[in-house]
């Protein structure tokens, strides 16, 4: 009987840390990602065990310039080896232009994407729901995510 209960008691250890591994709360900070995720707002994100865990529109937090501390939330737009541009507000992907998500504003400043930029293999590119006030891959302070730098991504 003591065995049995000795079992349960670790079977849910092992499950309360994966759960708590595998997922993390993150308070939003600021208004880059208006009008989806709004100023203290907090969400859970799901960290990603996989290499090609993450797909285009998903919001993901990652961190910046190699610093540990500190976080950013935005949505992936360009993926892994694509080639990514803004033209007169119009984002293009390899050529194409990127059908938007209702809702979201198109990008004003087209920053170091004025030029395609061309994403390497563990690469993405993202930007902030509120275009116009997001620092995100079209300026230097963030430039493109690299894979190793993602948390994880956002609960939809």
């Amino acid at each position: 009987m003591r065995t049995k209960g000795n079992v349960i008691f670790v079977i849910i250890m092992c499950l309360l840390i994966t759960i708590s591994i595998t997922i993390q709360p993150v308070e939003v900070s600021g208004i880059s990602m208006n009008p989806t995720l709004k100023d203290k707002q907090y969400l859970i994100i799901k960290k990603a065990m996989i290499v090609g865990a993450y797909k285009r529109y998903d919001v993901i937090v990652f961190k910046t310039n190699n610093d540990s501390y500190v976080y950013c939330i935005k949505r992936i737009i360009g993926m892994p080896g694509e080639t990514v541009q803004i033209v007169n507000g119009d984002i293009y992907i390899n050529g194409t232009v990127l059908d938007g998500i209702d809702g979201l504003s198109c990008p004003d400043k087209a920053g170091f994407a004025a030029e395609p930029i061309v994403l390497g293999q563990e690469e993405y590119f993202v930007l902030g729901d509120n275009r116009a006030h997001s620092l995100d891959s079209r300026f230097i302070e963030i430039g493109n995510v690299n894979q190793d730098d993602i948390v994880g991504v956002a609960f939809q």
